[in-house]
């Protein structure tokens, strides 16, 4: 069922499934995501009720207004978005990529406002200590471009089919060649759903700049970290090391897949969550 509310500013559009469950989780979907990406994981979970929100500034969601979109806004968004839900209990948090960095900060800054905690393809290091030098590099320099150039040019750019085309490539693994299809028409519908380039250019530098390393060692909460193997921007052993920074935090590595777990094997996933949380 599709919902709207209205936090600092912004007009959020978000999805409420399974209404008639008790266990409530919601979902916080990545970068330049809405909340189309976590559905495949969502259709295997019917056992809880589940809300995912498009964050502010993408998909359906209209930009917060006096606030950076930033982990740090969008932190202030969500407690501001659970307060309005009106839950009977705390909730399940569930963030991936982008997501695990606003969800973590948040179970830091409100131990008392979230039961257990999900993070997806988890960012466990601070952006450049991830990608390589030239790599990153790259990126900045892409999106600052995006944002300087005129308006209709500069976010033809940022919404280039190419470039949503080799982001894929870079971020999906697997080697079934239908979820890699799956994984580039997502992403040509959706990766480019953003409201406005400044708002995209806030999210871009929050998401290289923080992490959830960061706050794991604040984080009492019961932890599931799911990961690929394969993934190019977070690797296995940087998720292993944060682990160990949780206090209590259970890790699956998934064999064959990279960042997009959500896409690549979302059954998977969902039976982690289901064996976690039941």
């Amino acid at each position: 069922m599709e919902k709207t509310c209205h936090i600092l500013g912004s007009t959020t559009r978000y999805w409420d499934f399974h209404t008639e469950k008790k266990k409530v989780i919601i979902a916080i979907h990545g970068f330049r995501g809405t909340h189309d990406g976590l559905m495949y994981i969502i259709k295997e979970l019917p056992e809880f009720r589940i809300i995912i929100p498009d964050l502010p500034g993408f998909g359906d969601s209209t930009p917060l207004s006096n606030i950076s979109h930033t982990a740090d806004g969008y932190t202030s968004f969500l407690k501001e978005f659970i307060e309005k839900l009106r839950l009977p209990e705390p909730p399940i948090l569930l963030g991936h990529s982008f997501g695990s960095i606003i969800v973590s900060r948040f179970a830091r800054d409100n131990p008392d406002k979230l039961s257990q905690l999900i993070l997806i393809n988890p960012i466990a290091k601070h952006g450049s200590s991830v990608l390589n030098i030239a790599g990153l590099a790259v990126v900045r320099t892409y999106y600052k471009v995006g944002t300087t150039l005129p308006e209709k040019t500069g976010r033809k750019l940022l919404s280039s089919r190419l470039i949503s085309r080799l982001t894929t490539v870079s971020l999906a693994k697997t080697k079934e060649q239908y979820l890699r299809n799956r994984s580039h028409k997502e992403h040509l519908t959706h990766f480019s759903r953003f409201h406005s380039r400044n708002a995209l250019s806030e999210a871009f530098r929050s998401s290289i700049n923080e992490s959830v390393g960061e706050h794991a060692t604040h984080i009492p909460h019961r932890t599931l970290l799911i990961a690929g193997n394969k993934d190019a921007i977070v690797p296995p052993k940087t998720q292993y090391q944060l682990q160990k920074h949780f206090p209590n935090a259970t890790l699956h590595v998934i064999e064959g897949v990279g960042h997009l777990v959500h896409y690549e094997t979302p059954e998977r996933a969902a039976e982690y969550i289901k064996n976690f949380l039941l």
